[in-house]
């Protein structure tokens, strides 16, 4: 009698994508990463492809979608993932009834591992890394914004930021000073030409900032760390973490991001820059001299620490996190943000580091449920 085992054609992966709205398709750009990402996991026998959300049929347990052969663009049916790997890149999609749905199913299902689940908000990352006692030495103080936090805040701290609670990539954040004489001053970060807007005294200021409709539970108020400086622009740290080939947590790469003049933010659709990490730190290496403050130890305790605790206490499946990193003028190194759908590096290297590193935790994830199906 014949043993029945069952045969295996290798991890298949599904990315769900879309486009701005659940019906538009995804642009050149992100196309071409999955193309790089496609590439990348064919070499390994790993067979990935990309579908949109209104493309599945669950009784079949088919999807219609695109893959890469090396040449041109495929567009076929495929088998049911083994892995989904979520890419919605827009908030507002992810969050429709229709996505959250199918997300929803794909969580359920015992036959998919769904992968990078969704979205964080900055309020629950916040809490998450603020009540716990080993890490909350790493953020810097905030609470959700309403008039009364403000006021508190501003008492405390000479300078805040109020930042939305779920966008990134610098939008939305307004920053506010307090000049001599209680006057106040303050910025938004997309403004085009850097400008203050002064306001004489506290009321005067929260009824200008009511124009934005920020008072309503959208917006984080946070100190204003005073950032280390590069020729006299603030920078942070972009940096990385994944899941390996064992399903364990490393460091893919870290980029610096320099503010424009007279910005402060760092994101580059702001006026920001790169620069290499190695060009940068050992410049300011003075300032953790101390060894373990040194800003490799650091680096590697956040990475130890981060990510497995927003797992578990979020109860989500992440696999990939970009984190903002500050360093504040005595060495101590302080997370700006968290995004679970960072968006592509710029260097090369890190790039694709990336790529094998998804790769290499595919094999990791379906080893693991295979192994799982046949006991």
């Amino acid at each position: 009698m014949h043993n029945r085992r069952r045969h295996y054609i290798g991890p298949v992966v599904g990315i769900i994508t879309t486009g701005k709205s659940r019906t538009t398709q995804c642009n050149g750009n992100k196309v071409h990463l999955y193309k790089d990402l496609i590439s990348c996991g064919r070499k390994r026998g790993v067979f990935i492809y990309y579908f949109y959300p209104r493309n599945i049929n669950w009784k079949l347990r088919q999807i219609k979608g695109y893959s890469y052969d090396g040449k041109k663009w495929c567009y076929g049916i495929y088998p049911f993932p083994d892995i989904v790997y979520n890419r919605i890149l827009y908030r507002s999609v992810e969050e429709s009834a229709e996505v959250r749905n199918i997300l929803k199913k794909f969580e359920q299902d015992k036959d998919v591992y769904l992968f990078n689940t969704r979205f964080l908000d900055k309020w629950e990352v916040h809490k998450a890394i603020n009540t716990n006692k080993e890490t909350s030495h790493l953020v810097p103080e905030t609470e959700l914004l309403t008039r009364e936090t403000l006021v508190i805040m501003l008492k405390r701290h000479k300078e805040v930021l109020l930042k939305p609670r779920r966008s990134s990539k610098g939008q939305g954040i307004v920053k506010i000073k307090t000049l001599n004489n209680a006057v106040y001053s303050y910025s938004r970060a997309e403004w085009k030409n850097p400008q203050w807007i002064k306001a004489a005294n506290l009321q005067s200021l929260i009824r200008q900032l009511e124009r934005l409709r920020i008072f309503n539970h959208n917006y984080l108020v946070q100190e204003c760390i005073d950032l280390t400086r590069h020729n006299g622009r603030i920078f942070d740290l972009r940096s990385q973490f994944q899941k390996n080939g064992e399903g364990k947590w490393i460091l893919t790469g870290v980029g610096v991001r320099i503010a424009g003049k007279g910005r402060f933010v760092t994101h580059i659709p702001n006026g920001g820059s790169l620069a290499a990490y190695n060009d940068i730190i050992p410049l300011f290496n003075d300032l953790a001299a101390d060894e373990s403050q040194s800003f490799e130890r650091q680096l590697k305790s956040i990475g130890l620490f981060i990510p497995k605790l927003l797992e578990e206490k979020l109860q989500l499946n992440l696999g990939i996190l970009s984190m903002d990193i500050g360093i504040d003028p005595g060495g101590r190194m302080l997370i700006l943000e968290v995004n679970s759908k960072p968006a592509r590096f710029d260097e090369p290297y890190i790039r694709q580091r990336h790529l094998d590193n998804l790769v290499d935790y595919f094999i990791f994830l379906t080893r693991k449920k295979y192994k799982r199906n046949d006991n």
